[in-house]
């Protein structure tokens, strides 16, 4: 080795492993810090990481409580996060609002139906602009009163809007259409202010109030409104149609529901569905039935239908026998399971006097039981003679939160003091 070449080198593997050491956790500022996770290894590695605020020891299941009562109180923290929050802090920092973010807090308010935070962006954008909101803006704070059932400050809104399109005026006559009389003359002056225009999702609107009113002759002049613009046979097709039915069924007129029905050359499952019902409405259950065994050899089924036709078999005085039927067939088409079929089973057997039936069908819906249902239930039991089944359903409804009626309750009384 030459003498010049005194200097040493460490060996490469010491070369390559020396790295600029890692700042400890306890050096960051605390905002940086990251959360230290325990190894994969350790004992403790299926809890969760509880970093205690005071000296005294705490049990696993100590920490699994602390830790869920946490994420209870940031499950709390969102919820009290309001939409009109936001507007608060952009006014605490001075920032302006742009449209978009009132669009986007309004929409918030719509999905989650809260007009009282609707409200308030109303009244900030009212506040910081000193002027109407804009079509697009005021169309969104329409439907958002609308979908709230805040149908006086949707038309108070309306009728300040200097600018109204064919949206704004099916949004209000949709949020109004509660009263018919009201619905009918929004109707009357969007089509003097459109030029004459005719919204179909607008006129269904307009029909739905006109049943509900029972208003059969705003719904008769609705109809030769629809024949004149758009043709007989266009009149009494799709949607259209079938709330035309609807409208006739539920008025009392099923012979015009009838009529509309045999024109209708491919009539759509809704149509079948308005049939059995208007039919099951007037009582006339067997020719419900003959509806429902026609719908069914043309291959359409629905469980609204079935629902339906339940009902029908709850009212024919044949022990239940069609109802066992259209039971099967339920359980083939995999409906027996349905919220609306299912209640609709337990009301059938109920009536009928099968409080297996009913019990079975009721199980089978075990998440998706309403009031009807377990008072269709309790029902059954105590007209049967099953006190024993009825009092055991009373403790049952208690212990779920469903308070039955003070007639229903006075009603098993009676039958166990018999």
């Amino acid at each position: 080795m030459a003498t010049g070449a005194t200097t040493t080198h460490a060996p490469t593997r010491w070369r390559h492993s020396r790295r600029r050491p890692e700042p400890s956790v306890q050096s960051l500022p605390v905002l940086l810090r990251r959360p230290q996770l325990p190894s994969s290894s350790s004992k403790n590695a299926h809890l969760p990481l509880i970093i205690p605020t005071t000296t005294t020891t705490s049990t696993p299941n100590s920490r699994r409580r602390d830790y869920l009562d946490e994420e209870e109180e940031e499950e709390e923290e969102e919820q009290n996060n309001n939409p009109s929050d936001v507007l608060l802090l952009m006014d605490a920092l001075r920032v302006p609002v742009d449209e978009e973010l009132y669009i986007s807090l309004v929409k918030e308010c719509t999905q989650s139906e809260d007009a009282a935070e609707g409200a308030k962006i109303h009244a900030h954008i009212a506040e910081s602009r000193r002027s109407l909101p804009g079509l697009l803006l005021a169309n969104r704070l329409l439907l958002m009163y609308a979908a709230c059932g805040a149908s006086q400050d949707a038309r108070k809104l309306f009728d300040e809007m200097p600018v109204r399109d064919e949206i704004s005026w099916g949004t209000v006559i949709a949020a109004c259409s509660a009263c018919c009389g009201e619905a009918m003359q929004l109707f009357v002056e969007m089509r003097a202010e459109l030029d004459g225009v005719l919204n179909l999702d607008t006129t269904i609107a307009i029909l739905q109030s006109c049943a509900r009113g029972r208003e059969l002759r705003s719904g008769e002049q609705l109809h030769g409104l629809l024949v004149k613009a758009f043709g007989m046979d266009a009149a009494v097709s799709g949607d259209v149609g079938s709330s035309l039915m609807q409208f006739y069924g539920m008025v009392g007129r099923q012979d015009m529901a009838q009529q509309l029905f045999d024109r209708m050359s491919l009539s759509s499952q809704n149509a079948w569905t308005c049939m059995i019902t208007g039919y099951c409405r007037e009582g006339r259950f067997d020719e419900a039935i003959v509806v429902f065994r026609e719908m069914a050899r043309s291959g359409k089924r629905s469980c609204f239908a079935v629902s339906s036709i339940l009902t029908a078999c709850a009212g024919v005085g044949d022990g239940g026998q069609t109802g066992r039927q259209i039971h099967a067939n339920a359980v083939k088409l995999g409906m027996d399971s349905n919220q609306f079929v299912g209640s609709s089973l337990v009301r059938m057997y109920s009536k009928h006097g099968l409080s297996m039936e009913a019990r079975r069908s009721f199980e089978l819906i075990r998440e998706l039981r309403d009031t009807v249902c377990w008072n269709a239930l309790l029902t059954g039991y105590s007209r049967s003679g099953c006190l024993e089944e009825a009092v055991d359903v009373l403790y049952e409804m208690k212990a779920t939160g469903i308070h039955p009626p003070e007639s229903m309750i006075d009603e098993v009384k009676m039958a166990c003091a018999v």
